[in-house]
């Protein structure tokens, strides 16, 4: 029986469903966990992995006129997807700010790159509040852990800066998770649906195709 190739139906923004059908039974479930773990391991992303504030001693302190402490604007900072063509990039909010403060504020010498939940919440200004913050981003794959090589923070007596080092979590799939339907008349066979969800980095379909690559070319590597 032929296979036939993966069927994309779109179920949302950066939301897809993909049919693969008439497999042998046990291919389906083989195929899908490949996938899986190639997408949230093997595929490159962005995240940020160090934020810098200026004139702050610790991460339970307060910015004077913000609202937010300083643990809440470093969890929303870690919440903004940037895609970037460089493997590291600066970016800072530095400015006087009054209001609400969303990601678009956030500034880069670097043309090469997108922000793009631009309406994303950073922090509010209850009064007009100066904020001096270097933001590192880089490029990566896979969830990294920096408490095993770096420690959380360090504060900076001389200059004056607190520097948080973050857990990343480059992998552009935020949901994955796939079902196998077997076949009422033809028994020897089943059916594949996985369902994908990116951060808008890459496409679900991209994904799809990434790791398949990846999946073709470690198993051309296999000698016998």
């Amino acid at each position: 029986m032929k296979i036939n190739k993966f069927i994309e139906k779109k179920i949302g923004i950066n939301y897809s469903l993909f049919y693969l059908k008439n497999l042998k039974n046990g291919i389906a479930n083989i195929i899908a966990n490949f996938i899986k773990k190639i997408s949230l391991n093997q595929i490159k992303g962005f995240c940020v992995y160090k934020i810098i504030f200026k004139n702050i001693k610790n991460e339970i302190s307060y910015i004077k006129g913000i609202k937010e402490d300083i643990i809440d604007i470093v969890l929303n900072i870690k919440n903004v997807i940037f895609k970037i063509k460089n493997n590291k990039t600066t970016f800072f909010l530095k400015n006087y700010f009054l209001g609400p403060i969303y990601a678009y504020n956030i500034k880069t010498l670097n043309k090469n790159i997108k922000i793009l939940n631009p309406s994303h919440l950073i922090a509010n200004a209850i009064i007009k509040t100066k904020l001096n913050i270097l933001i590192k981003v880089k490029k990566g794959k896979g969830y990294i852990n920096n408490n095993e090589k770096k420690k959380f923070k360090y504060y900076n007596k001389e200059k004056k800066k607190i520097v948080i080092y973050l857990d990343t979590n480059y992998t552009p799939v935020k949901k994955f998770f796939f079902k196998i339907k077997k076949k009422i008349i033809k028994k020897k066979y089943e059916d594949l649906k996985i369902y994908i969800k990116t951060n808008g980095i890459l496409k679900p379909k991209k994904i799809i195709k990434k790791s398949l690559n990846i999946f073709i070319k470690k198993i051309k590597k296999i000698n016998i």
